[in-house]
C-alpha cells in the first residue's frame, strides 16, 4: 500500500506537473486572445458615443432596420451549421493566385493593391494608405478559427511598413478587419488612424498613442494630407465578444483634389444609403465594394453579387472592385461563387469590374486595364487536383 501510495503521488505530482507545464505554454496565447478582444469604450469617448444621433438605447443601430437574423432557424443553430457542415468549396483545396509586387520599386503614382479579403494598400495623390490591414493567417482572437486559404502570403505589415504609411482607415471592429499584432506594430510605427466612433478604443488598449487616432461619425468629414475622408453610412454591425454595436461601422468616400472620389463601402448589406450616396457625391473613380460572405440567414447584413452589382450602379460608379472574399470563409457559399456571380449581374451596368488577383496592381489615374478571370483559372486548377487526388 505504501509502494502504491508513493507511485499515485508521483503520478498526481507528475499529472499536476504538466497541467502547469500545459497551462505555461498556453498563457501568452490566452493572454493574446483576451488582449485581441479589445476594450469597450469608456469617459470622454463614450460621452461622445452618447451624443450621437446613430446611438440608440446604449447601442449603435442602422439607419433602416435590421434584424441580424433573416432565417428561419436561432442565430446560434445557424452559427452552428455553418460551423460543423460539411460545406461544399467554401475553401478552395489550392492555393489562390496572388501577386508578389515589389514594394520598393512600386512607382509613387495613384493605385492600390488589393491584399486579399478587405485589406487594401492605396497610393492616392501621394497620400499612403492601409484600409482594414490583416496579415495573420486567421481572424479571430484564437489562432485555430477563421484561418486564412491555403498558400503563403506574400505580405507582411513590416513591408509597408518599409514602404512608409501615412494613414491607416478601419471600417468597424470584427476580426477580419480589425487585427491587434497588425494595429499594435503600425501604432509603433506612429501612423495615423481613422476610424469610426468607439474603435479608437480597442487602437489606445493596443498602444497606439491618442494623439494618432481621429475617429468620426456617419456625416463627418476629416481633412488630412489634403484628402476628405468622409464618413457615409453602411448598414452591419459591430462586435469583438458579448457586447454588440458597442462601436460603428462606416464605409469611406474618399475625395481628391484631382479627379473622381474613391468609395469604400465596408461591410454593408443593401440599402437606399447607396442611393444617396450617389446623389450626394461625383461619381467615384472606383467603388470597392462588399462581395462576399453573405447568407439568406443574414440577408440585410452582407450584399448577394446581385446586390453588389446594383450598388455600385447606385453610387454611379466608373468601375467596380469587389471586397470581402479571397482569403477567409465566413459563409456557406463557394469561394468562387461571389466572382462567377457579380461578373454576370455586371453585364446589366455600364461600369467596368475590376477583378486583379491578390497584390496585383490597379491604377486609379484612368489609363485602360485589365484583369484574368483568375477565379475561373483557379477553379480549374482546383478541379483538376481533387480528380488527380488518390
Amino acid at each position: 500500500m505504501l509502494k502504491r501510495s508513493h507511485y499515485e503521488g508521483r503520478k498526481g505530482l507528475f499529472a499536476t506537473t504538466g497541467l502547469l507545464i500545459a497551462m505555461a505554454a498556453l498563457f501568452p496565447a490566452l493572454t493574446s486572445s483576451c488582449a485581441a478582444l479589445g476594450e469597450n469604450p469608456g469617459g470622454e469617448r463614450l460621452r461622445r458615443i452618447e451624443a450621437s444621433p446613430h446611438y440608440v438605447d446604449g447601442a449603435f443601430a442602422n439607419l433602416e432596420p435590421t434584424p441580424m437574423n433573416t432565417g428561419e432557424d436561432s442565430s446560434f443553430k445557424n452559427y452552428w451549421n455553418f460551423l460543423f457542415n460539411d460545406w461544399e468549396r467554401i475553401r478552395p483545396e489550392v492555393p489562390l493566385s496572388m501577386v508578389k509586387t515589389d514594394l520598393e520599386s512600386l512607382p509613387d503614382g495613384d493605385l492600390l493593391l488589393w491584399l486579399g479579403h478587405s485589406s487594401l494598400y492605396v497610393q492616392l495623390e501621394g497620400v499612403r494608405m492601409l484600409v482594414d490591414p490583416v496579415f495573420m493567417d486567421y481572424a479571430s482572437p484564437v489562432f485555430f478559427l477563421n484561418t486564412a486559404f491555403k498558400g503563403d502570403y506574400p505580405y507582411s505589415v513590416e513591408d509597408f511598413i518599409a514602404r512608409g504609411v501615412d494613414v491607416v482607415l478601419i471600417t468597424h471592429d470584427h476580426y477580419d478587419h480589425l487585427e491587434m499584432d497588425t494595429v499594435h506594430r503600425l501604432g509603433r510605427a506612429g501612423v495615423t488612424f481613422i476610424c469610426p466612433l468607439g474603435v479608437g478604443q480597442h487602437l489606445e488598449s493596443w498602444g497606439v498613442s491618442p494623439e494618432n487616432i481621429l475617429e468620426g461619425d456617419w456625416g463627418d468629414s476629416l481633412n488630412l494630407y489634403g484628402l476628405n475622408f468622409n464618413f457615409v453610412t453602411a448598414r452591419h454591425f459591430s462586435g469583438r465578444f458579448i457586447n454588440g454595436n458597442q462601436t460603428l461601422w462606416t464605409g469611406y468616400m474618399i475625395e481628391c483634389k484631382n479627379g473622381a472620389p474613391l468609395y469604400i463601402s465596408g461591410d454593408s448589406g443593401y440599402g437606399t444609403h447607396f442611393e444617396e450616396l450617389g446623389e450626394r457625391f461625383p461619381a467615384p473613380r472606383l467603388a470597392l465594394l462588399e462581395c462576399g460572405q453573405y447568407n439568406p440567414n443574414w440577408a440585410l447584413i452582407h450584399m448577394t453579387p446581385e446586390e453588389t452589382a446594383r450598388a455600385g450602379a447606385d453610387v454611379m460608379a466608373k468601375a467596380v472592385l469587389p471586397l470581402h472574399a479571397g482569403r477567409f470563409a465566413l459563409s456557406s457559399h463557394t469561394w468562387d461563387d461571389p466572382y462567377l456571380r457579380l461578373e454576370k449581374a455586371c453585364q446589366a451596368y455600364d461600369y467596368q469590374l475590376l477583378t486583379p488577383r491578390m497584390g496585383e496592381i490597379v491604377w486609379l489615374d484612368g489609363r485602360p486595364q485589365s484583369f484574368t478571370r483568375w477565379y475561373a483559372d483557379d477553379a480549374a486548377r482546383e478541379a483538376r487536383y481533387l480528380k488527380e487526388e488518390p
